[in-house]
């Protein structure tokens, strides 16, 4: 295993820049013209890969530069860059409960955003944006528990071993029909849906290898990026038109969509185009990108 040294890559501010976009668009499109075009959930799903991506190489490169992890400096650094905003957010949100300008929103959904449960418990539309951040906030109390105890070799195994069981468990539970399917309840559960980060783990884990980075590069490089763009857009469009049509897509959607995801990250990281480059790199994206946490909320 070869001495990770994990380094920021510019192309990925505009990539979560795109992201957000994506999220507003889908958003605006949704509530103001009632055209449900699953942007918004392409955008999440995006931000789910890079997250998990980025959350690990800070990590792997404190570890390799000090030899372990301070956990409780992480975790005061998520706490600092994440909770002020939330609090802001959720702050305005009960001033507006109390005054009436909010009324189909229940005090305790804002206490379920704030515990960061609200992709368990939380059903309100104003506040439904919150269950994405509740995810990650539980993928953050599990996920930094393994890289610091685990060699990195075994991280790799780990990370995919969590992402095919939750992928497979969802796959089982939608194709089985144990429940009535709805995509709000399956696409949100952390046990159903932390695939979506986990292998963003995955693959930054395998970056910090020298063979495995060689395996993924021959993989991601096979197709080219305009084709797996392309594929992405139109497997995430498909899903309102072909999802109600019987049992294997609604199945399959959501695993073949995060692979798709994995992929143009992949290929930006380990052989971006000049044209990938250059619109990722645009100011307009990356500016976006620093500032797409608060546009979110």
């Amino acid at each position: 295993m070869s001495e990770f040294r994990f380094r920021h890559y510019p192309e990925l501010d505009g990539f979560r820049g795109l992201a957000v976009i994506l999220v507003v668009v889908g958003h605006v499109l949704l509530f103001s013209l009632g055209v449900h075009s699953l942007l918004a959930s392409l955008g999440v799903l995006l931000f789910f890969v890079l997250s998990g991506f980025l959350i690990t190489g800070v990590l792997l490169n404190e570890k390799a530069a000090h030899g372990q992890i301070s956990l409780a400096n992480f975790y005061l650094r998520r706490v600092l860059r994440l909770a002020p905003a939330l609090f802001i957010f959720l702050a305005v949100v009960t001033a507006l409960i109390y005054f009436g300008a909010i009324v189909d929103v229940p005090w305790y959904e804002v206490v379920f955003g704030l515990l960061y449960v609200a992709n368990i418990v939380g059903h309100s539309w104003p506040l439904g944006h919150l269950w994405s951040l509740s995810l990650e906030e539980q993928f953050y109390a599990m996920w930094p528990w393994f890289v610091a105890r685990m060699p990195t070799r075994r991280l790799l195994f780990a990370a995919a071993a969590i992402a095919s069981a939750v992928a497979l468990a969802r796959m089982l539970t939608i194709w089985n029909g144990w429940f009535p399917y709805n995509p709000g309840t399956v696409n949100r559960r952390p046990w159903f849906r932390i695939d979506s980060i986990m292998i963003g783990c995955w693959l930054c884990v395998a970056t910090s290898d020298d063979i495995w980075r060689a395996r993924v590069s021959r993989i991601v490089t096979v197709i080219s990026p305009t084709i797996v763009w392309i594929a992405l857009m139109v497997w995430t469009v498909a899903a309102g038109r072909f999802a109600p049509a019987g049992r294997f897509f609604p199945t399959v959607y959501l695993t073949v969509q995060t692979v798709l995801c994995a992929m143009v990250l992949g290929q930006l990281i380990l052989s971006p185009t000049p044209m990938l480059s250059l619109i990722f790199s645009n100011p307009i994206l990356r500016d976006l990108g620093r500032i797409s946490y608060g546009l979110y909320l």
